[in-house]
Parts: structure tokens; C-alpha cells; sequence
């Protein structure tokens, strides 16, 4: 009854906020050990070890609430430098704005219109310009592209105009070639007809030589021409 009274009692009341872990320990040493003494030191020492985790955890309370307070002002002065970048943007562009509104003003007034017109007009001149300004500029894109477009389809149908030239003038001295080697052909076919005409009517003559030769030496030796003298033959040779 004694170790029931003093037991648990204390340490619950003195460490209502232990972790789990240390309150299973304490229920295992509330069942393993029955000696006053060896309770009161495992006490002592579960309640070091709560005061080191209840210290631990304030650590990292701190820790946790400097970084959101770095957070913080991180944030604030991101805010401060978008808002002031914001402003010098709109401060840039009101003069922008302005140019732009007066140039329409400009514009308007040179459209020639009654008085009664302009006063109706008056209002919505800058609508009407503002859409005549992106016409313009939608003109002039479009300009500039047809534009870029005629020069490529240009610089396309020069270059297979040249092309084609340069196929030409290669068709065209290849033929030329050709007939040169045709007519030196012809020329050389021709040259050695020529030269065959021209040894046929050599050798004629040689025979006709011959033969006026070989009927004087008959002649000389008063034999018959048609006999076949071998010193006659010789003779021939000889000569």
C-alpha cells in the first residue's frame, strides 16, 4: 500500500507533458522494480532527461521562430522592391501614354469635319485612331513581309536562273567539244583517204615505169617482151 501511495502519484503531477517513450520507460520501471530507493534514483534520472528534451525543444522553438521572422522580412522587402519596381514601370509609361494620346490628338485634328462632328467625335477620336494606328502597323507588317517574301521568291528564281544558265553553257560546250572531236574526225579520215589516194596513183605510175622500163632493156637486148629471162629480172632489180 505504501509503494502504491508513492509512486506514481509524484512523478505524474511533477511530468504531465513526458513523451511517450519516457512514460513507457517509466511504466516499465514502475513494473520491474519494487525498491523505494532504486524508483526515487530511475525518477530522478527521467526527470533530467525530460528537463533536457523540454530545453531541446524551446531550442528549437527559437530556432523556428527566427527563421519565420527572417521569412518575413525576406518577404516584406521582396514586397517593397516589386512594388517600387511597379511604380518606376507606370511612371515610365505615362509619358508613353501621353505621347501616344497627343499624337491621336494631332492626327485627329488634321481629319477635315464639321465643328458639330469633331464635338461628337470628341470622345472617341482616340479609340478611332488608336485602331487607325494598329491598321497602319498591321499595313506596314505586312508590307515588310510581303516585301521579305518577294525577295526570297526573287533571290530563289535567280539563282535556278543561274543554275540553269550554268547548265547550258556546260550542255552547250559539251556540244561544242563534240563537234570538234567530229570534225577533227572527219579531217583525219579525210587526210588519209587523201594519202591512200595518193599511194595507189604513186604505185600506178611505178608500174607503168616499170613496165616502160622493162620493154627498153627488152628492146636494147633484142629479145622477145614476152619471154621470162631470169638475167632479164635481174637486171630489173638491179635498176
Amino acid at each position: 500500500m505504501e509503494e502504491q501511495r508513492l509512486l506514481p502519484m509524484p512523478f505524474s503531477e511533477a511530468t504531465p507533458s513526458l513523451p511517450e517513450t519516457t512514460r513507457n520507460k517509466l511504466a516499465a520501471l514502475l513494473v520491474s522494480f519494487r525498491s523505494p530507493a532504486m524508483i526515487s534514483s530511475n525518477l530522478t534520472t527521467l526527470k533530467s532527461e525530460a528537463s533536457t528534451h523540454k530545453s531541446s525543444m524551446q531550442t528549437k522553438w527559437a530556432v523556428a521562430n527566427d527563421t519565420a521572422v527572417l521569412h518575413r522580412e525576406y518577404i516584406t522587402n521582396c514586397m517593397r522592391v516589386t512594388s517600387a519596381e511597379s511604380k518606376r514601370k507606370e511612371s515610365a509609361k505615362k509619358p508613353e501614354a501621353f505621347q501616344s494620346r497627343m499624337a491621336h490628338a494631332k492626327r485627329f485634328s488634321q481629319i477635315p469635319m464639321s465643328k458639330c462632328m469633331r464635338d461628337l467625335c470628341k470622345e472617341e477620336d482616340y479609340t478611332f485612331l488608336n485602331s487607325l494606328g494598329k491598321q497602319d502597323e498591321s499595313l506596314k507588317e505586312s508590307t515588310c513581309l510581303e516585301s521579305k517574301c518577294q525577295e526570297k521568291q526573287d533571290e530563289r528564281i535567280r539563282r535556278r536562273q543561274e543554275r540553269e544558265q550554268l547548265e547550258r553553257e556546260k550542255q552547250h560546250e559539251t556540244e561544242e567539244q563534240q563537234k570538234e572531236k567530229d570534225k577533227q574526225w572527219k579531217s583525219h579520215v579525210a587526210e588519209l583517204a587523201a594519202q591512200r589516194k595518193a599511194l595507189r596513183a604513186k604505185l600506178d605510175r611505178l608500174r607503168e615505169f616499170r613496165d616502160f622500163q622493162k620493154k627498153v632493156v627488152l628492146q636494147d637486148l633484142g629479145l622477145d617482151p614476152g619471154s621470162a629471162n631470169e638475167s632479164v629480172k635481174h637486171l630489173l632489180m638491179r635498176l
